[in-house]
């Protein structure tokens, strides 16, 4: 298995893929770097390949997790950023005070995320609605909370509410808020509600670097507060006639071709799901629910570059929450055309 063959049927609907390097390459990789390869196979059951190679574990860290590659940064350039110090686990995080409690409900933004924050060298716990970071919250200790602010269930407004109204005398979580939302006022009204920092979706690297470097460098100070506006006009400007546009992707998360590929198999999965989902909601004239769908879709296809499918995305959200049923049912042609630029 682990020398180099090729397909006996070269056919390009061939039953069977791959190009049959795949083991070679990993065999003299690991070869080139002191290690050994092996395969237990069992017919009926499955295989396990092991792979074993020697780390001095006082200079090396290693993850096992892509998303969980933690990294201090090395300037802004999320291309150049390189690990620094050991990968600290969820408990060593949370004993050192460092643990981030990330609140958001897009499976893509959590990705997105927690790839930035492993870059940046922290480590974050992740709920998918407000409830569950409040539960997560009242169990545990955390040093920040990067909250979405719409959400089911519990949205951002009413967790920091809640969060705010329970905290011990003496005590007061640091929170920063993330939204797809750069719309006049939410600045000022995510303060009102208690919240210390806001920053817009998608989310650059040094934006958010910028936060956990004040944060941590300063614990007890008010993390400050970011200009929505100012970054929505960076993305606005870095827009292209390209329906995908992946520089805007590989300046959030680097350019790991693997992990841009990643994210960007997951997103089409996901937006599949959605884009059926908002379907069925705008053909049945629910107007809000459409809305809620538009909003996620929105965030999710701007991190990966979508930009133009983003901005109509926008377009609906806020019909939706309008109740423009009229703009909603004539939706289908302008979104499907969009969404099928992205696809290919």
């Amino acid at each position: 298995l682990f020398k180099p063959f090729t397909q006996a049927e070269a056919s390009t609907t061939r039953r069977f893929g791959g190009t049959g390097l795949g083991l070679a390459i990993c065999r003299r990789l690991v070869d080139l770097m002191g290690g050994t390869v092996t395969v237990d196979s069992t017919v009926g059951a499955g295989s396990t390949f092991t792979v074993r190679l020697p780390f001095d574990v006082e200079t090396e860290a290693v993850s096992v997790s892509r998303f969980g590659v933690h990294a201090t940064a090395q300037g802004r350039d999320p291309a150049r950023i390189e690990r620094s110090g050991p990968v600290l686990s969820v408990a060593q995080a949370r004993e050192q005070g460092r643990l981030i409690l990330v609140a958001e409900d897009d499976a893509i933004n959590q990705k997105v995320i927690l790839r930035q924050l492993g870059l940046l060298g922290h480590v974050a716990e992740i709920a998918s609605d407000g409830q569950e970071a409040l539960a997560l919250w009242r169990a545990h200790r955390y040093a920040l909370l990067l909250t979405d602010l719409h959400m089911p269930e519990m949205d951002g407004y009413e967790l920091v509410e809640t969060i705010r109204r329970e905290e011990p005398p003496g005590t007061r979580l640091a929170i920063v808020a993330l939204t797809a939302n750069a719309v006049q006022g939410e600045a000022a009204r995510v303060q009102a509600v208690g919240m210390d920092g806001y920053l817009t979706k998608p989310l650059q690297l040094n934006r958010l670097q910028a936060v956990l470097e004040a944060h941590f460098r300063a614990p007890d100070a008010m993390v400050p507060m970011t200009a929505p506006i100012a970054e929505s006009q960076t993305h606005t400007t870095a827009q292209t006639a390209a329906a995908v546009d992946v520089e805007i992707l590989k300046g959030i998360v680097g350019d790991d071709p693997d992990i841009v590929r990643e994210l960007l198999s997951d997103y089409q999965q996901s937006v599949g799901k959605l884009a059926a989902e908002l379907r069925t909601h705008c053909d049945a004239g629910r107007g809000r629910e459409a809305g809620a769908i538009a909003h996620k879709l929105k965030s999710s296809s701007r991190s990966v570059g979508a930009m133009a499918l983003g901005d109509l995305c926008a377009e609906l959200e806020n019909a939706g929450k309008a109740g423009d049923l009229a703009t909603l049912a004539n939706w289908v042609n302008q979104f499907d055309t969009a969404l099928a630029a992205v696809e290919d």
